[in-house]
Order: C-alpha cells, then sequence, then structure tokens
C-alpha cells in the first residue's frame, strides 16, 4: 500500500502546474543569485595593477598599511574562489526558498479539500503522512539540484563573459557542493512537511521558518565565548552550512582570535535527523487525532 501511495505522491507532483511554477521559480533565482559578485569577478588589466602598484607602495610608505601586499590592493575572485564563496550562500537561500514552496504545496492541500479527499481513500494517516512528507523530500531536492545547476551555469557565462573563455580553471569541490546541496533540499523538504502538517497552516509555518532564521541570526551576531561553543551547534544555520559546505568553523565575530571549535557535516546530519524525528512524532500524533475537514 505504502508504494502505491508513494507512486500516487510522485505522480502528482509532476501533474501540478504549482510543481512546475516551483522549478520555474527556482530556474530564475539560480540565474540572479550570482550577481552578487558581480563586481568582484572581472581580472585586472595590466594598467589597473601599474596604478595599484603605486598605490601599494604610497600606503607602505606612509605607513597606512604597512603589511599590505598587491593581493589586498588587487582583488578578484579565481573561478575556483567563486565556486566556494557564492555557492554555499546560493544554495543557503535555494533551500529557504524550497522550504516556503513545500510549505505552500502542503498547506494548499489542507485549505482546498484535497487531503480531506485523500483521506476517504486513505483512511491509514500514518501512512499518508510518510508518503507524502517523502514525496516532499524528494520535490526538496529536485528543487534545489536545479536551482543550484542554474547557479552554476549562470556562473561559468558570467565568469567566461567577463574575462573571456579561456579565464574558468578548476573548480574543486563542484561535484561535491552540488550533491551535498540536493541533499539539504532533501532534508529540508521533509522537515517543511512535518512542519506543515504539524501547524496546519501556510502563513504560521513560514512565520515559524522564519522567526527560527532570525533567532539564529541574533544568537550568531552576539557571540558566544568559547566554553559555550556548544550553542552554534544546536543552530539550523551553524548545521546548514556544515551540511552544504562540509563544516562549519566557530568563531566570535568581535575578536580575531582563532577558531574555537567546528560544526562538522556528520554533526549537522545526526542534528537534522533528530530535527526530522521529533517533528516526525509530533505530527503524526497531531495529524491522527486532528478533524481534516474538506
Amino acid at each position: 500500500m505504502f508504494t502505491n501511495l508513494m507512486r500516487s505522491e510522485l505522480s502528482r507532483l509532476r501533474y501540478r502546474r504549482r510543481a512546475w511554477g516551483s522549478v520555474i521559480l527556482v530556474i530564475l533565482a539560480g540565474v540572479f543569485l550570482p550577481a552578487s559578485w558581480a563586481d568582484q569577478i572581472r581580472q585586472p588589466g595590466s594598467q589597473e595593477i601599474l596604478l595599484a602598484q603605486v598605490d601599494l607602495v604610497r600606503m607602505q610608505a606612509t605607513g597606512e598599511c604597512p603589511d599590505c601586499t598587491l593581493d589586498n590592493v588587487v582583488y578578484f575572485l579565481t573561478f575556483d574562489e567563486a565556486v566556494v564563496t557564492v555557492l554555499p550562500q546560493a544554495a543557503l537561500v535555494l533551500a529557504f526558498i524550497a522550504f516556503m514552496i513545500v510549505v505552500t504545496y502542503v498547506g494548499a492541500d489542507f485549505t482546498s479539500g484535497a487531503l480531506a479527499t485523500q483521506l476517504t481513500f486513505t483512511p491509514q494517516r500514518g501512512i499518508l503522512l510518510a508518503a507524502r512528507t517523502l514525496a516532499c523530500g524528494v520535490l526538496g531536492a529536485v528543487l534545489t539540484l536545479v536551482g543550484i545547476g542554474t547557479t552554476v551555469a549562470s556562473m561559468v557565462v558570467s565568469y567566461m563573459a567577463v574575462n573571456g573563455i579561456g579565464s574558468i580553471g578548476p573548480a574543486h569541490g563542484l561535484l561535491e557542493l552540488i550533491a551535498s546541496t540536493m541533499f539539504y533540499g532533501f532534508i529540508v523538504g521533509l522537515i517543511a512537511a512535518l512542519v506543515t502538517f504539524t501547524i496546519r497552516s501556510t502563513p504560521l509555518s513560514m512565520a515559524a521558518a522564519v522567526a527560527v532564521l532570525v533567532v539564529n541570526l541574533l544568537i550568531d551576531d552576539m557571540g558566544v565565548a568559547g566554553r559555550d561553543a556548544w550553542v552554534y551547534h544546536l543552530l539550523p544555520l551553524r548545521n546548514a552550512i556544515a551540511m552544504i559546505y562540509g563544516r562549519s568553523d566557530l568563531t566570535d565575530p568581535f575578536t580575531d582570535g582563532p577558531n574555537f571549535g567546528v560544526v562538522t557535516r556528520g554533526e549537522s546530519l545526526i542534528f537534522h535527523l533528530c530535527v526530522i524525528a521529533v517533528l516526525a512524532v509530533v505530527a503524526g500524533l497531531v495529524f491522527e487525532r486532528r478533524d481534516v475537514k474538506g
């Protein structure tokens, strides 16, 4: 029964206009996200390098910046650096968009009565919850994969347009970054579905996500002493970065001191599995007891 229901859920994704509209949305996001670093990718010409050398000599002579080098004065991103700098940020934005899309997708079935109709044919709510949640995970993975793929394509075209066809060098870890983004999209899809099944309100589910994000940013900006670094291990954004990029270094934003810890991808995976497990239990209990009306 679960297999047939899962197949049905995936088929519904294929033929719903809302799903295809979501794909178009993440494609547009992937096209425009690299614009944030467009001013940092142009390689300097010989005249600009000469002027920068003169400026560097002046700064060193006046003591304005005695330790500066030419790289500090003339800075541009190589393609490899652009991948490392831009893609994790783009992946976080795409994951947030995917979360909102999945919340809208699940919430629409509550408000339209489609879920109530489906329950008349599938009375076992636990199985329906599991199938719908997994389908939403697939939707999240597809959306983030399409979005990050579009971002990479946009980056390549932009970089070659500015610096020439031969300017594209090796991009270490690019495939790993794409794969980890897709996997994180799957996790985000699961969490978004479970949150919506628990709250049963699209606006409230979105508000909850924004509230968690704001609290996360406030705690991150306040800084945490090294002895309290465990707090960072519970922050969703830190764990998201670790899942996508492979690690998230823990630093104090108010000092230039060394890192006092790191959130690894393994720790991030455990964190997300615990979140999914807790949400699954809560969503299952709430959904079993809730009166779903058409």
